[in-house]
């Protein structure tokens, strides 16, 4: 553990190292009748490190797929990595890229690339596919500023991701991107995700104006990520909806 200020809030944070890796086998059981017998296999790794002593790297891989004789269904691949480079002690430059497969699923399970998939200025559901890559970029600096209990710190972001459908090649999916500013309101007497408000200013490229302001709660994405054991799961179950 390596103990940080200044990262996604005015409060010190514990960023931990290592790796850890597990591997899950099993059957999927119908509820009803009318329901699939399949096999599943998947796995799960994940390291974070420092190289040297600004630089943090983090990276999951998750994947895994359902069987019905030589027929995969339910396959889902993943890459989640972070990192973070300290400028001065009070701004980093931090950024996080996610890469996502989702093949043979129903109709109603699609990977959404939207303001909350990570691609501000952009409306929700706008852009869907099987496939699904997006990257992000801050610029945060935490200013001594402060007014009563709360805190306040600054961002320029930019943002750029891409969706495709399963019979698309991934060459020819177009790749759209959005930049801008925010502003981050800290209560610092508590801490946690939930006692952040996220204000960001995107510029759409694709329509080449502003787009809506985006007011959120906590982080766009965490700094770094904890490696922690996780219960065996069907990977890719969580189903993005608005």
């Amino acid at each position: 553990f390596r103990r940080m200020d200044y990262l996604n809030s005015f409060v010190s944070e514990q960023v931990s190292t290592g790796a850890w890796g597990t591997a899950v086998l099993g059957k999927i059981v119908p509820l009803t009748s009318d329901g699939e017998q399949l096999y599943y296999a998947g796995g799960q790794i994940e390291q974070a490190v420092f190289a040297g002593e600004s630089l943090y790297l983090s990276g999951q891989l998750s994947a895994g797929s359902a069987f019905r004789q030589s027929e995969p269904r339910y396959t889902y691949l993943e890459f989640l990595g972070n990192s973070f480079y300290r400028l001065t002690p009070r701004s980093w430059i931090t950024s996080r890229i996610r890469q996502q497969t989702a093949w043979n699923w129903t109709a109603f399970r699609q990977l959404v690339l939207d303001n909350d998939a990570g691609l501000r200025g952009y409306e929700a559901n706008e852009l869907t596919g099987d496939n699904r890559i997006v990257a992000n970029v801050e610029y945060r600096i935490f200013p001594d500023l402060s007014l009563l209990s709360f805190g306040f710190s600054g961002a320029l972001f930019y943002d750029a991701g891409t969706v495709w459908r399963q019979s698309e090649k991934l060459h020819r999916a177009q790749v759209h991107h959005a930049a801008g500013l925010g502003i981050r309101i800290h209560n610092e007497e508590l801490f946690g995700p939930y006692l952040i408000i996220r204000v960001d200013v995107p510029y759409n490229f694709d329509r080449r104006k502003m787009g809506q302001i985006v007011l959120a709660i906590g982080q766009l994405f965490p700094a770094f990520k904890h490696p922690q054991f996780q219960i065996p799961k069907i990977f890719g179950e969580d189903i993005d909806v608005q």
